[in-house]
């Protein structure tokens, strides 16, 4: 796993993206992070550079996964944009996996398990700049809503507003919304759809603010790719991912098996520790 730290951050956590919507996935089995941004979350106006901002946290806390784990891998598929860990953890094999999809302009996160009822614990969404965040049980599923706007945060010239929403999608067990977190308990697998936007336009003569409210769009983005199957929705990002990264094929050759077993940063560590020897690679 990537340690939950900036430099594990910048190093070790792994990106997925859709173009718009981003996120970096740390894959720790006992709290999963993952920090995303939105393409369009900016400080500054028309006369102002201003900085691009991070926008929010989603953190899933499972309860009972603090142990050792055993057989712990962690990977980033580039041909299919999709980020996964599994371990076995007390005799039960767990597995995650997220993508960025262009298509329901939503990031999806799944966990699933060999056994049922095996999750329980809880998921929170943090906003980067301190707006508030409520978790609620709505008549269209379990969600947490966060609103704002950069001015409010004194971070920006411009009134930039934003919304972001996750909707927990539990299969079996039960959930129940605890402040700005929604707590699940013996959950036999959980689906999460995170959505998030801001009032940008491209149009300098408006400022580049719509002056709209974000968060109609976010929701209906989330609501309609949480109404459709997981497989669905997986199917489908692989197949727009696919359309662009399948134009290009690079090969570098042939690798003897043992060094393609290797983990990446096994290789590049001892990449490094050979003075950087090619014939290593």
């Amino acid at each position: 796993p990537a340690p939950d730290t900036a430099e594990g951050w910048e190093r070790e956590a792994l990106p997925i993206g859709n173009g718009r919507l981003g996120a970096m996935l740390f894959g720790q089995p006992a709290r999963e992070h993952l920090q995303f941004n939105e393409i369009t979350l900016w400080t500054g106006d028309a006369r102002t550079m201003g900085a691009y901002q991070p926008f929010g946290d989603v953190f899933v806390e499972l309860a009972g996964h603090e142990g050792l784990p055993r057989r712990y891998q962690r990977e980033l598929q580039l041909g299919s944009a999709r980020h996964r860990v599994a371990y076995t953890l007390a005799g039960v094999a767990y597995q995650r996996e997220a993508f960025a999809s262009h298509p329901a302009q939503a990031v999806v996160m799944r966990f699933t398990a060999d056994r049922p009822g095996r999750y329980t614990g809880r998921v929170r969404l943090a906003d980067a700049h301190g707006a508030p965040t409520i978790a609620q049980l709505a008549a269209d599923g379990a969600q947490i809503t966060s609103t704002g706007s950069l001015a409010q945060a004194a971070q920006a010239p411009n009134a930039m507003r934003y919304a972001s929403r996750l909707q927990l999608l539990p299969q079996g067990g039960r959930v129940r919304a605890e402040g700005d977190s929604l707590v699940f308990e013996g959950c036999d697998a959980l689906t999460l759809v995170l959505g998030a936007g801001t009032s940008y336009v491209a149009d300098a003569a408006r400022g580049f603010l719509s002056g709209d409210d974000p968060l109609p769009r976010v929701a209906a983005q989330v609501a309609a790719a949480a109404a459709r199957p997981y497989d669905t929705l997986a199917a489908e990002q692989e197949r727009d991912h696919r359309a662009l990264f399948d134009r290009v094929q690079l090969d570098l050759g042939s690798t003897a098996p043992v060094r393609r077993a290797l983990p990446t940063d096994t290789r590049l560590a001892a990449y490094t520790a050979r003075g950087g020897d090619p014939e290593l690679e």
